[in-house]
């Protein structure tokens, strides 16, 4: 199925090639097509045919379209092209030609008259640049050859042009035209994945990036999660004097709570077992304790002691004494600034306060 293309810019006012074009030129040039009745009989081709052997196109040769209409509009002359094969209109719709470039032949015998100029043929370009460089990209283009006519010489106006005393390009067949199409195709197509697959990768990579970072993120989160239900449980037992804070230091210690590599592999039952275990050790000492005349909240135990002194500073430093963490934290500095009874409440936790000693 053949396709049409209307308003296309072949030509402008200017200076191209050395040679000034005006108003009244361009006007020339429809004119003369017109005139000569030339609509059908100009062919779209590809290229100039520079490096090719400058014979004239024969009858029956392939062409990339025909001509229908020549005017001027502006500073611009304009055609009209139809009967563009599919495969050459798909290749410039992808961008793989967008340009033209115009033949003319100079000082043209047309019965008693000399026409200066005479549109012969119309060229798609590639990678050529026209020598015309104010005109739009094209959308499609074709080719074909109609009777010779008698002039001085061809001019075509590319950026590299010669004028050529004879003739014009040979002629492609449609297998040629097909061939150089799919190369061009190919080598597009090519690009284009080498781009796609860099493309692809970037973003794989980021998407890695993002699923691990979300991972590492769900993992800090679920070790910070048990690791407060660990703590949660200790600290119910020290509230209750259920059990010594030295034991849950020495558990934190031991079990590396504040790694969260570690902390995760912590089960929960371990924790109730401990503290339950050193809870009724705790609840023995403190029986024993009662029953030699001793008080269970005023105990001096090396442990109790610590505890009163701890929570004592954790209200000094502006915190509450039962909060676990602000009375971890006077634990430690109690522990730090007494070193007597902190070689005392960890070697005998629960042995009898000795002031002096301290």
């Amino acid at each position: 199925m053949s396709k049409s293309l209307h308003g296309a810019e072949i030509m402008a006012v200017g200076t191209w090639n050395d040679i000034t074009f005006t108003d009244s030129d361009l006007d020339q040039i429809a004119n003369a097509f017109s005139g000569l009745s030339l609509s059908g009989r100009v062919p779209l081709k590809f290229g100039h045919g520079v490096h090719e052997t400058d014979q004239p196109f024969r009858e029956g040769l392939p062409a990339l379209g025909w001509v229908d209409r020549v005017y001027r509009q502006g500073e611009k002359l304009l055609a009209d092209f139809s009967n563009i094969p599919s495969v050459v209109y798909d290749a410039i719709k992808k961008g793989m030609y967008r340009f033209v470039s115009v033949e003319l032949l100079k000082n043209v015998q047309a019965g008693t008259r000399i026409l200066p100029w005479v549109l012969d043929a119309v060229a798609l370009l590639g990678a050529d640049q026209p020598a015309v460089g104010t005109l739009k990209d094209l959308q499609a283009l074709t080719l074909k050859r109609g009777p010779q006519l008698r002039s001085s010489a061809r001019v075509a106006f590319r950026r590299d042009t010669k004028l050529f005393s004879t003739g014009g390009p040979k002629a492609m067949t449609e297998d040629e035209v097909k061939a150089l199409l799919k190369k061009q195709e190919d080598a597009l197509t090519e690009k284009f994945t080498a781009a796609l697959k860099t493309t692809t990768a970037e973003i794989q990579a980021k998407a890695d990036k993002q699923i691990a970072d979300a991972q590492a993120a769900a993992a800090k989160d679920k070790a910070e999660a048990h690791r407060s239900l660990i703590k949660a449980k200790f600290e119910s037992a020290v509230k209750a004097e259920a059990l010594l804070p030295a034991k849950r230091e020495s558990f934190y210690k031991f079990n590396r709570v504040d790694d969260d590599a570690s902390v995760i592999q912590i089960k929960l039952e371990d924790v109730d077992a401990y503290i339950t275990e050193y809870a009724d050790k705790t609840k023995l000492s403190r029986k024993q304790q009662t029953q030699s005349g001793g008080s269970v909240e005023h105990a001096d135990t090396n442990a109790l002691e610590v505890t009163r002194r701890a929570e004592k500073l954790a209200v000094e430093r502006g915190g509450k004494a039962g909060n676990f963490d602000d009375l971890h934290t006077a634990t430690k500095l109690v522990l730090s600034a007494d070193k007597k009874l902190a070689k005392a409440y960890f070697t005998d936790p629960n042995g009898a306060f000795n002031a002096e000693a301290a």
